[in-house]
């Protein structure tokens, strides 16, 4: 080692590890956050941790969000509104717009007085069913009986292609 010391060796790492993040960052609230596309109004990574956190993980947002992966892949997601089901015995068609891989979904629907069921709901006691299937191009909404109380949210989770998906890593994973 070329007229180094011990000490100095520990001093030049000391140097580098603060030096880490941006502008010499040495906790999370000093690195910044960008929070495009996340659903986050964070800008420094704690922040971000904080809201994650405090939405118990979830992310609900009509803008396109990076919702985590998807075996090797980033899984978007992007949630919608529907503000009343439909009445009795229709099966309903609601345009999602993504022209992506759809992978999963997260369905909910909340009643006028805030009762909160899942989707697809069935309900052999009540004789009261709510289906609900995706494909490329509709989320299809069934309702067995009078449903118009209740409004729904819609998450969608999906990939995109391989090329874009690729780019999007490298520029998130900065």
């Amino acid at each position: 080692m070329k007229g180094y010391t011990i000490q100095h060796s520990i001093e030049l790492l000391e140097k580098k590890i603060k030096s880490l993040g941006s502008g010499g960052a040495s906790t999370a609230a000093q690195v910044s956050f960008d929070n495009t596309g996340t659903g986050l109004v964070a800008t420094n990574v704690q922040s971000a941790i904080n809201e994650v956190n405090s939405k118990g993980g979830l992310i609900y947002s009509s803008s396109e969000f990076v919702a985590g992966k998807w075996f090797d892949d980033v899984l978007y997601g992007k949630t919608f509104e529907i503000s009343a089901l439909a009445s009795t015995g229709t099966s309903t068609q609601y345009a999602h717009g993504i022209t992506d891989t759809i992978k999963a979904f997260k369905a909910i629907a909340i009643d006028s007085n805030g009762v909160v069921i899942p989707l697809p709901f069935y309900s052999t006691a009540q004789n009261y069913n709510i289906g609900i299937s995706v494909n490329a191009t509709n989320v299809t909404v069934e309702t067995q009986r009078d449903s118009s109380s209740y409004h729904a949210y819609i998450t969608l989770y999906y990939t995109k292609a391989a090329s874009e998906a690729k780019t999007t890593r490298k520029k998130t994973s900065k």
